[in-house]
C-alpha cells in the first residue's frame, strides 16, 4: 500500500491508496461537490462553481481539450501519442477512470504502462475529474467526439497546444518589470 500526505493551498490530506483500488463513483462525487456544480447561476447558463459558460453556439460542435487531456489520454491508451491531435469522446475518460480506480496502485503500471511512477497514485483521480468536468461541468454528451490535441495544424505547421492563458503569458512582454517604473 502507498501511504503519504497530499497538500493543496495549505492544507495536507491523507493519501494513502487502496491496495485493492479506488471507488470510482465515490471519486466522482467528491469531483461533483469540488465542482461546486450546484452553485446558484446568475446568468442563463452555468458550468463550473456558477460561472458562466460563454453561450455556447457553433463553437462547440469542434470542441479542443489540450494539456493534460492530451497526456493522460495518450498514456492511457486510448489515442495515439505519436499523433498530434486525434478525436475522442468523454466516454473514453470515464471508461479508462472505472478500469484505473478498479485497478490496485500495484497494478496501474501493468496495464498502463505509460503512466509514470509520481502519476501513477492519482490515475484514477485525474481521469474521473476530466470526465466529470467535460460531461457534468460543460455539459458534453459521453458519446459526443472532441479533438484532444498536443499540436494544432497553423498553415503548414504545427505548433504546440498549449494552455492559452499560460502561454499568452509568457508570450507577452511585462509593461512593467519589478525594479522599473
Amino acid at each position: 500500500m502507498k501511504t503519504g500526505i497530499y497538500t493543496y493551498n495549505g492544507q495536507q490530506y491523507d493519501a494513502t491508496a487502496s491496495p485493492n483500488g479506488a471507488d470510482y463513483d465515490n471519486c466522482r462525487k467528491e469531483i461533483t461537490k469540488a465542482l461546486n456544480l450546484n452553485a446558484p447561476c446568475k446568468t442563463k447558463n452555468c458550468t463550473v462553481d456558477g460561472v458562466w459558460n460563454g453561450g455556447g453556439g457553433a463553437g462547440q460542435n469542434n470542441l479542443y481539450a489540450t494539456s493534460s487531456f492530451y497526456y493522460l489520454a495518450s498514456r492511457v491508451g486510448f489515442i495515439d501519442s505519436n499523433a498530434p491531435s486525434a478525436k475522442a469522446a468523454p466516454a473514453a475518460f470515464g471508461a479508462a477512470a472505472r478500469k484505473a480506480c478498479r485497478l490496485g496502485v500495484e497494478k496501474v503500471n501493468v496495464v498502463f504502462p505509460k503512466i509514470t511512477d509520481a502519476n501513477v497514485p492519482y490515475l484514477c483521480l485525474d481521469l474521473t475529474y476530466q470526465y466529470t468536468l467535460l460531461v457534468d461541468g460543460f455539459g458534453l454528451h459521453p458519446a459526443k467526439k472532441i479533438t484532444i490535441a498536443f499540436k494544432v495544424k497553423y498553415g503548414e505547421y504545427y505548433v504546440e497546444a498549449a494552455w492559452p492563458l499560460g502561454t499568452a503569458m509568457e508570450a507577452l512582454p511585462p509593461k512593467k518589470q519589478i525594479g522599473n517604473k
